[in-house]
């Protein structure tokens, strides 16, 4: 009896210290606690390096204006969504001229980088814009739409090296309505339902130049159905982009993009003309197609057991 009471001490004992230094470890050890806030900041600091040589190459800011920003603000530059982004767009449009780019100019500057977007020419945007921030700014009329231009050919310029299940949330912070309707006829399938509300939009399948054709303004007084449509479904839908575009050298269709007061944009959908009648299928196709392709995977696993 004498020598289980002993074992019972030994044994209570052991878990006592156990526990005390199990707390230790948790609470009172320093060094745990102090290795897992150096890793978090290893991590921070090697993502946020990798975020200012973006912006070193693919914006006009310096190096010591990056340096100045905070992380979140890095971070909307790249294509965040939209609260810093006219504070983001006036830094992108400040060159060096004093002077604000040639508006007599500006329009056919404008067509010739949208072109440049049609054949995902991105690096070319890049580097023109660049060319003229030297001696120019882009911050006043149709100026700010080439600033936006020059944004939206960094985020898709992010999109090329990004993995698929990404590209669609970093194109939906596009600025710049047929930027973001050529942007997003590149994405893969999958990942445009990230960026296109209405799933019974057409989500054509296509390689080559997507050439924009037509872009009008909608507001309250049109009498386009679609307008209608958008409104009553899109709270704050006043401003939309109707843009026709063709693909494939011959097929026309007709893209909806909203513009909200707050400069960001929602890309409402594709659709065919109504005279026209196209093999493309919608966005709802691909879902069911990819919810059979699963359904029939999981009885192909499931018989194999």
């Amino acid at each position: 009896m004498k020598k289980e009471k002993v074992l019972l001490g030994l044994l209570g004992a052991t878990v006592v210290v156990g526990i005390g230094t199990s707390i230790w470890f948790a609470v009172a050890n320093p060094f745990a606690t102090e290795d897992k806030t150096v890793k978090e900041k290893v991590i921070k600091q090697k993502e946020e390096k990798k975020i200012d040589k973006h912006l070193e190459k693919y914006t006009p800011l310096k190096k010591e204006e990056i340096s100045k920003m905070t992380i979140d603000e890095k971070k909307d530059m790249m294509g965040g969504d939209g609260a810093n982004y006219e504070s983001n767009l006036m830094k992108i449009g400040q060159g060096q001229g004093k002077e604000e780019y040639p508006e007599d100019k500006a329009k056919a500057f404008e067509k010739e980088l949208i072109q440049l977007a049609s054949s995902a020419s991105y690096d070319k945007i890049l580097n023109k814009v660049k060319n003229e921030v030297k001696n120019y700014q882009f911050t006043t009329g149709t100026n700010t739409n080439i600033a936006s231009i020059y944004y939206d050919a960094s985020i898709m310029m992010s999109t090329l090296t990004a993995p698929d299940f990404q590209k669609g949330k970093i194109a939906k912070g596009m600025r710049h309505p047929e930027m973001m309707v050529i942007g997003t006829i590149m994405l893969p399938e999958k990942e445009r339902r990230a960026v296109i509300h209405d799933f019974d939009s057409l989500s054509p399948i296509v390689n080559g130049e997507v050439k924009i054709l037509d872009h009008e303004v909608l507001r309250g007084e049109s009498d386009d159905p679609m307008l209608k449509t958008i409104q009553n479904t899109m709270v704050g839908a006043e401003r939309v982009h109707k843009i026709e575009f063709q693909i494939e050298k011959k097929n026309n269709l007709i893209a909806y993009v909203i513009e909200y007061n707050n400069a960001t944009l929602e890309y409402y959908g594709i659709y065919a003309p109504k005279d026209k009648t196209y093999h493309y299928k919608t966005i709802q196709f691909f879902k069911e197609m990819d919810k059979d392709f699963d359904k029939h995977q999981s009885l192909k696993t499931d018989g194999g057991k």
